[in-house]
């Protein structure tokens, strides 16, 4: 029997920062509008149940985090753009960051032994990036990484930038991981060359395993659709 709820740890109270402090007085000079949706700025455990496909995984949401993820993202591209860019409007379609405790493949849990780790490692939907806060394979950086996806438009198109990297705590250290999201979107900006998102990794596994009824609910559930 697999469906046992996880132990219900104590969200963290500690402050998350997005970007280094700037210099009193310092503003922006680039503008990043936020359009996101209200599910991005709460904070939620995802699933409680070990047998579900999003089990172990935290979002972290506006209220633990600072500063506000428009200005994290504008003092990012600020830093990591070319200069050419900085008169430019962008908006912030999607910032989030998880704690993904799920094990991986070669790390195993000591609470997942034997048959139950086997069968539940085993689940499709648990395999990767595709999931929103999942983690790939050759991104495993155990235990329990960092997940960040930040996603911006541009002239109509998505630019997007993700890491992934395991900190001690979620406010330590935090910054490095945001910083190597950050400058991967600025990367793809400067080259135009618009990566893959977390709708269009969940829209092609949806297509691609039609039968994993959890793509389809996450895609509604997270790009609209």
């Amino acid at each position: 029997m697999f469906l046992v709820l996880a132990p219900a740890a104590a969200f963290s109270k500690e402050v998350i920062r997005l970007s280094p402090e700037r210099a009193a007085g310092e503003k922006t000079s680039v503008a990043v509008e936020d359009v996101r949706p209200d599910w991005q700025k709460k904070q939620k455990k995802l699933s409680l149940w070990r047998t579900s496909c999003d089990f172990a995984i935290t979002r972290w949401g506006d209220g633990n985090s600072t500063p506000a993820r428009a200005d994290a993202a504008a003092y990012g591209l600020e830093r990591f753009l070319p200069s050419e860019f900085r008169d430019r409007a962008f908006k912030l379609t999607w910032f989030t960051l998880h704690t993904n405790r799920q094990a991986p493949p070669d790390h195993k849990d000591p609470t997942e032994t034997g048959l139950v780790y086997d069968v539940l490692n085993s689940m499709e939907c648990r395999k990767g990036s595709e999931m929103v806060g999942g983690v790939d394979a050759e991104e495993a950086n155990p235990p329990a990484p960092l997940v960040v996806d930040v996603v911006v438009e541009l002239d109509g198109k998505e630019f997007s930038g993700r890491a992934v990297r395991s900190v001690p705590e979620v406010n330590v250290a935090s910054i490095a991981v945001i910083d190597e999201a950050l400058q991967k979107l600025a990367k793809s900006i400067a080259e135009n060359s618009p990566g893959s998102t977390p709708c269009s990794r969940l829209k092609a596994a949806m297509e691609a395993s039609p039968k994993v009824s959890f793509y389809g609910k996450s895609y509604r559930e997270y790009c609209g659709e």
